[in-house]
């Protein structure tokens, strides 16, 4: 309590000393300094506390300043709008930053929230979507995102940067599985749109320095979309691709056996081939709701190569569709394979099984691969 003398009668008045409005403690009025706060309020501060005070750089009024003459010489108004327009302007960079690189972050939510179907003549004729991821390595040959520029300015001819992340075809990626590359993942589309995508990038210079099939650590998946496959069709599928008869010639086609990323299944498990399995490291990976994952094919740069393993997962659907349980031989998938109706679908996956066959898968089911007949030798004069 601090005693004053009332100006008439000189009596002595006790009042409470004041708090101050900075550090709450109370103090003697007579060391009191009144200081313009936020929103034009005045503060009765301490001395101690008044010392903070000066002159506001950016709105030039005196006022408590933001972290005394230490901080950024601004008041506590002036600087929270300076850091909401820094943070709002970092936002907005950061977003420029992902627009402009050529590379997403690992199962970016961004490409996900983006993933739509690319409508074709063949989606609808097929009621069926695929999706493709590859992955490539760069070696130390070109930057990686210097590369993976080239590879999306291949496949938008239009432009990729100003456009929404929906209207783009194929994306980049990180994957960690990687030494120095990226994985390039497509929209969900046709067999044709496939095609000329595909077309566009592997026989462009984009690809020129990349490697993928020689490597150790590069994989090409195929996905396609579970609507209209039966739980039957894809037990059936599951079978095939893990029974002994066939292994010979899915490694053939995959360009490598089984490793830790696309496991065989073992006798028993296949067997069990109509329950779901939760090991998505699998030949026929079956861990996602709206897909069946291929995961046997060793990574390619080569059109064919990769547009035949495409082919070869479609394939492979249509004749499980169809086959018995009975009759899922390798003879009877060569030999509906290489019939009339199904040529359209599996141009290069034919042209890979030509450059693939070994000498003992050969004999076992040339006999049932048409060879083609020779042009007629033209008669003298015609």
């Amino acid at each position: 309590m601090t005693a004053y003398a009332t100006p008439t009668s000189g009596e002595q008045v006790y009042l409470p000393e004041p708090r101050c409005a900075e550090c709450g403690s109370r103090h003697d009025v007579r060391t009191r300094l009144d200081v313009e706060g936020r929103y034009g309020s005045c503060h009765t501060m301490c001395t101690e506390c008044a010392d903070t005070c000066g002159t506001c750089h950016d709105c030039d009024s005196r006022r408590l300043l933001n972290g005394g003459y230490t901080g950024d010489g601004l008041c506590e108004s002036c600087h929270d709008h300076l850091a909401r327009d820094e943070a709002e302007m970092e936002e907005e960079e950061e977003a420029e930053r992902e627009r402009n690189n050529a590379i997403g972050a690992y199962h970016n939510q961004d490409r996900k929230r983006a993933t739509r179907p690319v409508v074709s003549p063949w989606t609808l004729a097929h009621r069926r979507l695929i999706g493709v991821e590859t992955e490539v390595e760069c070696g130390g040959r070109v930057m990686r995102n210097d590369a993976a520029r080239a590879v999306l300015d291949a496949a938008h001819p239009n432009g990729w940067q100003d456009v929404p992340l929906s209207s783009r075809v194929l994306f980049c990626e990180h994957d960690g599985s990687l030494d120095e590359g990226f994985e390039m993942i497509t929209q969900p589309m046709g067999l044709d749109t496939q095609r000329e995508l595909w077309a566009r990038v592997l026989n462009s210079r984009a690809v020129r320095h990349l490697r993928s099939h020689d490597t150790e650590t590069c994989g090409l998946h195929v996905h396609v979309s579970r609507a209209g496959l039966s739980q039957l069709t894809i037990a059936k599928a599951v079978c095939f691709l893990n029974a002994d008869t066939t292994d010979r010639l899915i490694t053939l086609i995959a360009r490598r056996s089984g490793n830790g990323y696309c496991k065989k299944k073992t006798a028993n498990a296949v067997r069990a081939a109509d329950r779901h399995s939760y090991d998505r490291y699998e030949r026929l990976n079956l861990t996602n709701s709206a897909t069946v994952e291929f995961r046997i094919f060793r990574g390619t740069t080569n059109y064919s190569t990769l547009v035949g393993s495409i082919e070869f997962a479609h394939n492979v659907l249509e004749f499980c569709a169809q086959a018995s349980v009975t009759s899922l031989t390798l003879e009877a998938f060569i030999t509906w394979l290489y019939s009339p109706a199904q040529k359209a679908d599996s141009v290069e996956l034919r042209a890979l099984i030509a450059r693939r066959l070994d000498g003992p898968t050969r004999k076992r089911i040339g006999h049932l691969i048409p060879t083609r007949k020779p042009a007629p030798t033209p008669t003298a004069g015609a």
